[in-house]
C-alpha cells in the first residue's frame, strides 16, 4: 500500500514536504531526503557551515525560517558533493527523522483521503449552517474552500 508523508514545522505551522514515501521522499539513516518536486516551502537557507560524512561526502547545513518568522537553525542539510553510490541523497533537502520542531506523519493514501473527506464534510456543514465560526479564515475573510482540506486537517490537529 502506498504511503504518503507530511512534514510540518511545528513553530510556524508551515508545510515543509508532502509526497509519497519512496523515490520522492526517501527514508535513509533516520532522516528524510526530499526531492525538489515534493518540497512545499522556500524557507530553507544555506547556513554556510559545511559538513563531511566519510561515506556520503560533503554537505551544507540549512536553517529554516517559516513564513511566520519562526526560525530553527540547522534543521536540515543538503549534500552538495554526494557519493554517486547514493543518488537518492544528491542535492535533496534532508531533515532528521526525529526533531522537536518537526511534525512527521506517515499514512496510507486511503487514510489521507478519509481525513480529507471528514474535513470536507465539516466545511460543507459549516457553510450550510452559514456560521463559519469553526473554520479558519484567510486574511481577506473569505471562507476556506473544501479543496483546502489537507491544510485544515493539519491545523485542527485531526489524526487517525
Amino acid at each position: 500500500m502506498k504511503k504518503i508523508i507530511r512534514i510540518t514545522h511545528r513553530l510556524s505551522g508551515e508545510l515543509i514536504a508532502e509526497g509519497p514515501v519512496g523515490w520522492g521522499i526517501t527514508p535513509f539513516e533516520n532522516a528524510w531526503y526530499v526531492s525538489w518536486r515534493y518540497l512545499r516551502t522556500g524557507g530553507f537557507r544555506t547556513s554556510g557551515v559545511p559538513g563531511l560524512c566519510p561515506y556520503k561526502f560533503v554537505y551544507v547545513w540549512l536553517h529554516f525560517r517559516g513564513s511566520t518568522g519562526h526560525e530553527t537553525e540547522y534543521l536540515g542539510w543538503r549534500y552538495v558533493l554526494p557519493n554517486p553510490l547514493f543518488p537518492f541523497i544528491a542535492f535533496r533537502v534532508a531533515v532528521p527523522g526525529r526533531h522537536g520542531d518537526l511534525d512527521i506523519t506517515v499514512r496510507s493514501a486511503q487514510e489521507w483521503e478519509d481525513a480529507t473527506s471528514k474535513v470536507d464534510e465539516r466545511i460543507a456543514q459549516a457553510q450550510r449552517d452559514n456560521s463559519g465560526s469553526a473554520l479558519p479564515r484567510h486574511s481577506d475573510e473569505s471562507a476556506v474552500r473544501p479543496g483546502q482540506a489537507l491544510e485544515i486537517a493539519g491545523q485542527t490537529g485531526e489524526r487517525n
